[in-house]
């Protein structure tokens, strides 16, 4: 509980210090979102409380009783990690949320889910989307999803797609920690064997309503990548922009460079002074 209010103090300093970067979120704010996050870990009405039913299964992974239906994760994922990945997919006031202001998910929506990991955000909207198509380059993750959406893939209503979102098609390398790590990046410097693929080019002009990308700073690049997509369709998307590499305006005038009706919202902030999110949508 301490880290909450030591991460509290670094974003009121962060707001103090630049005070036009962050005007899109207020001090009050900032006080009511650390006292409402800490209160719900507290009195464990939190999603985290999901973790005291995480238990092994034969096949090597790890499983979650959730309200949506079982939840797959790799044993080597920290309970910190998942835990926050919980927070931010089933708490709709968690700054870190996909589905918040412009971008809700609508019955029937065709959804890409870049960075997938587990598909957990997507677990409460499993009955209503019309289909989606899931970006993760780690083995990993994509087990995990095949058991998570075993009925959705058998039905054809979801698509596990191996390969990193980025502008290019390519091989790439991965670098991370260990297996299953929610935290690696993609290095051409190097010869490797992770595909990295434009979304243009695996969907081909298929429709999209919504695009959910956390890739760890490769935003922009998936932005390129699906160029094409986001003209004909003019999807929702809802994108992280806390990562070193991201210039969230920049982000922005990418998107309104191809369509210029593009609305916007910035939400949160973070400890070491970056906005979290970005939605951006078609009234």
């Amino acid at each position: 509980m301490l880290d909450y209010f030591r991460r509290f103090a670094s974003k009121l300093a962060q707001k103090a210090k630049h005070p036009q970067a962050f005007r899109h979120i207020s001090y009050a704010a900032i006080v009511g979102y650390t006292v409402g996050q800490a209160w719900a870990e507290l009195t464990r009405t939190s999603p985290t409380r999901l973790l005291a039913s995480r238990h092994a299964v034969a096949d090597g992974l790890t499983v979650l009783d959730t309200p949506y239906g079982p939840l797959y994760a790799p044993p080597d994922l920290s309970d910190d990690e998942l835990g926050y990945i919980l927070r931010e997919s089933f708490d709709d006031r968690h700054w870190h949320h996909y589905c918040a202001h412009g971008t809700v998910i609508a019955p029937g929506d065709v959804v890409v889910d870049c960075g997938a990991s587990m598909g957990c955000w997507l677990l409460p909207f499993r009955k209503t989307i019309g289909a989606v198509h899931f970006f993760e380059p780690q083995q990993a993750f994509c087990r995990c999803l095949e058991k998570t959406y075993r009925t959705e893939l058998d039905r054809g209503k979801a698509h596990i797609h191996n390969h990193a979102a980025g502008d290019v098609n390519a091989v790439g390398k991965f670098v991370f920690a260990k297996e299953g790590d929610i935290c690696g990046k993609i290095d051409f410097s190097e010869p490797g064997d992770v595909s990295v693929r434009t979304i243009d080019t695996v969907l081909d002009g298929q429709r999209v309503d919504f695009i959910k990308a956390d890739i760890e700073g490769a935003e922009a690049n998936m932005l390129r990548g699906a160029a094409e997509t986001i003209r004909r369709w003019h999807p929702k998307i809802a994108i992280t922009v806390y990562h070193d590499e991201n210039d969230w305006e920049a982000l922005l005038g990418f998107v309104k460079s191809l369509v210029p009706a593009y609305r916007h919202k910035l939400v949160g902030i973070a400890a070491w002074g970056k906005p979290i999110m970005l939605h951006l949508w078609c009234d």
